[in-house]
């Protein structure tokens, strides 16, 4: 079976709000939120509004589609926010993942890159590409070649978050997505404005809730807001001219320097603590060091550290806030995208790539020679992330590269027949470096991001780049007098005393000293018993409602 992105298939799970009723009959999305839009005004609940409505045998389609009308026109974005939609991705590419994923108000479950291998059955062939024989041949040749290289690293003891660098997108992907009407206006806005840099899978999938909308409900909906005078929430968008600015970009020029040694840089710390803060994040490093004093108090009260910190955030969360450039792998951007509570600006892909194509250029005799200064392996570098397994082991490191820089030349030989840059790029392997801004606010700080990415669990170039900005700030942070937040910047295991992933690596004995295999176990399991206890209880509550309906 070859696979073409023109063969993109995605299924419909569902869509909310929708209401069923033996009195009301069935209402879709937009006549509900068409009808609680009038409740903002008149207070009234959906069942009295529908009821007068036929009361008074008013037309409920042409009452609804006012509504939707006015709301719309004067920016009511939460008639789109409030509507929201659940996809399966039965078939398609890993491009969807990095189109879709990173916008704000959605949420996806994605195949991950970095856990699974990858075969030559896999490869997806943008249609343009693949109805062009001579494209198809230079584009499968070196995608087989990406693939076996990187299942060759992987049988050699690579890591597979390593080896997988060098791998394309352009492959078989699948996952669940879930997103408000809104975000796919947001998503359609930049479509319109960068089409021809959009892969063509954002045209098949707008395609798709054009298409469905009426079946779904949604239509008015989707049409009044499409027309509105009134912008969508921006996303992190990496598939954009190559020659427009962003201030990524703009910061690099800045900070090339700490960019080419250290690959971050933080640009700017706010400051708007308070001495009460500074009283709350002593009250936590008591509870901290009371509850895991003990087992047994770690056992019992665990949740309340969690519950300590989440005030904290609550009420202080933009008292610090750290904003930091970074250059990361395209591999790392698509897990930097998911955290959608952090803002972040990201450079065009094309850019990036032009820009790696150069400097390859530079040292292609190099390359092909296997014969690179240390200096020169890390220029290269800066541009096309080199893993630690593959740099160390010249068999490796020189096979990589070469596999890059003709994936480089690929990309060029496809724009140069003719092959658009947004099909072209499905061959750039996953190395490629883009230059991301990110602000991170307390929360992010100390209980989100930080804790979860500085994890060993994490994928290896981001773990590694998590804690030396961990490092970074908290220098930053002490020398503006913010060291005990500084020194509560932990890893996720040290905020609650004990490690949630089903083998620790024992980092947590940095808080617990005497934490050990037989209380990790003990732990997993007494989770799993509450759990347990959990879904019983709620099971034996819904026997009890069925028992009382039959009687």
């Amino acid at each position: 079976m070859v696979r073409q992105t023109k063969d993109l298939r995605l299924r419909f799970l569902g869509v909310l709000p929708v209401l069923k009723d033996e009195e009301l009959g069935e209402l879709m999305p937009q006549e509900i939120t068409s009808f609680h839009a009038i409740t903002t005004f008149v207070g009234k609940n959906l069942r009295e509004l529908v009821k007068i409505a036929r009361e008074k045998n008013q037309d409920i389609v042409q009452k609804c589609q006012n509504v939707q009308l006015r709301s719309t026109l004067v920016g009511h974005a939460s008639m789109g926010t409030s509507v929201v939609l659940a996809l399966d991705i039965e078939q398609g590419s890993k491009f969807l993942d990095s189109i879709l994923t990173g916008i704000v108000f959605s949420s996806a479950l994605m195949a991950s890159g970095r856990r699974t291998t990858s075969i030559e059955e896999e490869i997806v062939f943008p249609t343009e590409i693949f109805n062009n024989p001579k494209a198809k041949e230079i584009y499968s040749k070196q995608s087989i070649a990406n693939i076996n290289l990187s299942n060759s690293l992987y049988s050699k003891g690579v890591e597979k978050d390593q080896a997988s660098k060098i791998l394309q997108y352009g492959l078989k992907g699948a996952g669940l997505l879930v997103l408000p009407v809104e975000s796919i206006i947001s998503l359609l806005k930049d479509y319109e404005y960068e089409k021809e840099w959009m892969p063509e899978e954002v045209k098949l999938f707008l395609n798709y809730i054009s298409e469905n909308a009426k079946k779904w409900g949604i239509d008015w909906l989707y049409n009044a807001r499409q027309f509105a005078p009134r912008d969508a929430y921006p996303y992190p968008n990496i598939f954009k001219n190559p020659e427009e600015n962003n201030l990524a970009r703009d910061l690099v020029i800045k900070y090339q320097s700490d960019l080419n040694t250290k690959r971050t840089k933080i640009v700017n710390c706010k400051n708007l603590t308070s001495p009460a803060l500074r009283e709350e994040f002593e009250k936590l490093e008591q509870l901290t060091k009371q509850i895991t004093s003990s087992k047994e108090n770690i056992r019992s009260n665990w949740h309340s550290l969690l519950e300590a910190r989440r005030r904290i955030t609550r009420d202080y969360n933009l008292a610090v806030e750290v904003d930091i450039l970074s250059s990361v792998s395209w591999r790392v951007w698509g897990e930097k995208k998911r955290h959608r509570t952090i803002p972040q600006i990201i450079d065009s892909i094309y850019f990036s790539t032009s820009r790696t194509s150069e400097v390859f250029k530079n040292f292609e005799k190099g390359i092909e020679n296997k014969n690179l200064s240390k200096e020169y392996i890390d220029v290269l570098d800066r541009v096309f992330s080199i893993p630690p397994a593959i740099k160390k082991n010249e068999e490796f490191l020189y096979a990589y590269l070469q596999h890059a820089n003709s994936s480089l030349k690929t990309y060029d030989k496809l724009v140069q027949i003719g092959i658009k840059p947004k099909d072209a790029i499905f061959i750039i392997p996953r190395g490629i470096r883009i230059d991301i801004l990110q602000s991170y606010n307390l929360y992010n700080l100390i209980s989100g991001y930080f804790p979860l990415r500085s994890c060993i669990t994490a994928e290896e170039e981001l773990r590694k780049l998590t804690r030396k900005e961990i490092k970074d700030i908290q220098s930053e942070f002490r020398k503006i007098g913010l060291d005990y937040i500084a020194k509560d910047m932990r890893k996720k295991c040290e905020l609650v005393g004990f490690c949630s992933e089903t083998e620790s690596c024992g980092n947590v004995k940095s808080t617990v000293s005497d934490y050990d295999d037989k209380f990790h176990k003990e732990m997993h399991e007494d989770l799993k018993r509450k759990y347990n206890e959990i879904l019983k209880g709620r099971s034996d509550e819904r026997s009890v409602e069925e028992r009382e309906q039959k009687i």
